[in-house]
């Protein structure tokens, strides 16, 4: 499965409906955190869409699959 282009500011909010908590922000990074523990950063750049691999790399750190971020973008 392709993941489609997805916006930052999109996938931030994605992200926080899976459970991050944004603990922290620098500039356009935020660190968001998990409750169980997991912990990333995520750079967000308004009205630009996160480059593929950035997005795979942001998908493995927060291991979410393809198919929940999908369902988190809804």
């Amino acid at each position: 499965m392709k993941l489609p282009p997805v916006k930052s500011k999109d996938l931030l909010k994605a992200l926080m409906k899976a459970g991050f908590k944004v603990s922290r922000k620098s500039g356009s990074h935020f660190r968001l955190v998990h409750p169980d523990g997991r912990k990333m950063i995520v750079a967000v750049h308004s009205g630009r869409e996160v480059a593929r691999g950035t997005l795979k790399a942001i998908l493995r750190q927060s291991e979410i699959s393809k198919e929940e971020l999908l369902r988190f973008l809804k």
